[in-house]
């Protein structure tokens, strides 16, 4: 168990007693500030109010809605086209840095749509797959380029906000014309 990890455990630890009303037997006193500034921090990465459900893998999901909300809104960051077109993106450029053509690309998204539609949770669970073993591949650590992009874009967040003013509403490309909804 490496240091934040540990961290982690201990700040679920924490938030857990104070779920249950117990953090003055279980801080000392003059950690219970510090305690209480923690968990004041770890109310914003509440997801439904279910502190039980935060595991090691689901809490870099947390950090990431709680970006996406302070950078964009919740109407933005809620947008489910918005999310596929930003995502279509991403896994876009990651294939296309890790080697894959234009051609190989088009090729496949004409045989995924040729396919029947899946449903959401067993695909995105597949996309977690794909990652792990694309990554894997690759040798890249899915889990720490994750958190290090997190960290860089928190530092970003006024160049980010910028290029999505400029972006159309509605469009899958950034600059592309669009015709307004009517």
């Amino acid at each position: 168990m490496n240091n934040w990890d540990a961290a982690e455990y201990m700040i679920l630890f924490l938030v857990i007693a104070v779920e249950g009303g117990i953090i003055c037997s279980l801080v000392a006193e003059r950690f219970r500030s510090k305690a209480l500034e923690v968990i004041r921090a770890l109310e914003v990465i509440r997801i439904r109010n279910n502190l039980m459900k935060i595991n090691h893998s689901s809490v870099l999901q947390s950090w990431v809605e709680v970006w996406v909300v302070e950078c964009f809104g919740k109407k933005i960051a809620s947008d489910k086209t918005e999310r596929n077109h930003r995502f279509m993106e991403a896994a876009a450029e990651l294939v296309q840095a890790c080697g894959m053509t234009h051609d190989e690309c088009h090729q496949l998204v004409d045989y995924v749509y040729g396919q029947v539609i899946g449903e959401r949770e067993q695909e995105a669970g597949g996309v977690m797959i794909a990652l792990a073993a694309l990554c894997a591949a690759q040798d890249l650590n899915m889990h720490h380029a994750g958190n290090k992009e997190l960290n860089r874009i928190w530092g970003a967040m006024d160049k980010i906000r910028e290029k999505q003013a400029l972006k159309p509403k509605h469009s899958p490309r950034r600059g592309a014309t669009y015709k307004e909804d009517q």
